[in-house]
């Protein structure tokens, strides 16, 4: 069967994610790109035949259908007509050898036309639903799905089993460093700079191609209401300039010992996890997803140092927007208060 979509799948995909993406997006897209497909086949002259499914052998490897399976996988945008016609060129080179049919049988100059009709023709299908091509597949998720709690409880379970399961996600070498995310991981009582670099692009690796991860921010950003301009922000970064320094003096302070997080007393781990919390979070040391980064961490650690086997599940919530706000001025309690409440909370006590 023409299947184009299962070539997306699996490209640092879950089961969860996959789950996700079912009750998300219409399975129709599959069945329209099957009719383009079969139409095309039809239309072909007399003598040249051709079952799509041979030519859309999802088994096959190459540069652009494996661009084809991340744009179609990530929902970006639309996979264009050039990125359509590359894949089944190399579909079609790849099926020659093994099937012998006439379509098969046609120099590659002839092959082409009708590649090309057929990519234009699959592209076109694909521009039609522009608005699932907008949204990437966990990217902005959050907001779309803010009254639909079943649904949260699966990007949770998402994001959870990308932490858990590190070791066993295959996403290139070249995109994430494995290694590094380990390291930071399994040592919460320690910061590896890269690692947080790393994770940052894990955490993104779905997100649009314009948002730069796994890098020091080098432009200016803010944080507020969705939309917001920068007079309007209800907090204000550093300057790029002196985001590389920030970043350095906070790795050195907790690499190394002694620190909060290292201590026997559970009252001073609790106030440490608040407070790599909120001093990462005052650098927003990347474009995107520092949230989503310190989220992360301060679950790291309070799973392995205060001994729980729960997600530390912090809300933004009025109270967890209050506390960060304190920290700016000096003041941790109140957020180490929630940091405290969640883990016993968590922990069951």
């Amino acid at each position: 069967m023409f299947d184009p979509i299962s070539w997306a799948i699996g490209f640092g995909a879950t089961q969860s994610a996959r789950a996700l993406i079912g009750k998300l997006y219409p399975d129709d897209l599959r069945a329209r790109l099957a009719d383009v497909a079969q139409k095309w086949a039809d239309q072909l002259p007399d003598g040249i035949r051709i079952d799509p499914s041979l030519l859309m052998d999802s088994s096959g490897v190459g540069p652009s259908r494996e661009k084809l399976q991340i744009r179609l996988f990530l929902h970006n945008h639309p996979p264009s007509e050039d990125l359509w016609f590359l894949a089944l060129q190399e579909a079609w080179d790849e099926a020659r050898d093994t099937f012998a049919c006439q379509f098969f049988k046609q120099s590659p100059c002839e092959a082409d036309c009708h590649l090309r009709r057929l990519g234009k023709a699959l592209a076109l299908e694909c521009s039609q639903d522009r608005k699932l091509f907008q949204v990437s597949t966990l990217h902005q998720l959050e907001e779309m799905l803010s009254e639909q709690t079943a649904l949260k409880r699966e990007l949770a379970k998402t994001r959870s089993q990308i932490l858990d399961s590190i070791e066993n996600i295959q996403f290139r070498p070249h995109m994430i460093n494995q290694k590094a995310i380990s390291q930071l991981l399994e040592n919460p009582h320690l910061c590896h700079g890269q690692g947080l670099l790393d994770l940052n692009s894990l955490l993104l690796v779905d997100s649009p191609s314009s948002i730069v991860s796994g890098k020091i921010r080098r432009s200016d950003t803010w944080v507020g209401p969705a939309g917001s301009r920068r007079e309007e922000a209800t907090f204000i970064p550093p300057a790029p300039s002196d985001v590389p320094s920030l970043f350095a003096e906070f790795i050195g302070k907790w690499s190394g010992s002694p620190s909060p997080l290292q201590s026997k007393d559970r009252g001073e781990v609790y106030a440490g996890i608040a407070l790599f919390h909120h001093e990462l979070l005052r650098i927003h040391p990347f474009e995107d997803g520092n949230g989503k980064v310190a989220r992360a961490i301060s679950d790291q650690q309070a799973r392995h140092l205060c001994c729980t086997d729960k997600r530390l599940c912090l809300r933004d919530n009025p109270e967890y927007i209050d506390s960060l706000a304190r920290a700016d001025s000096g003041d941790i309690d109140l957020l180490a208060s929630i940091m405290k409440s969640s883990i016993l909370s968590s922990s069951g006590i």
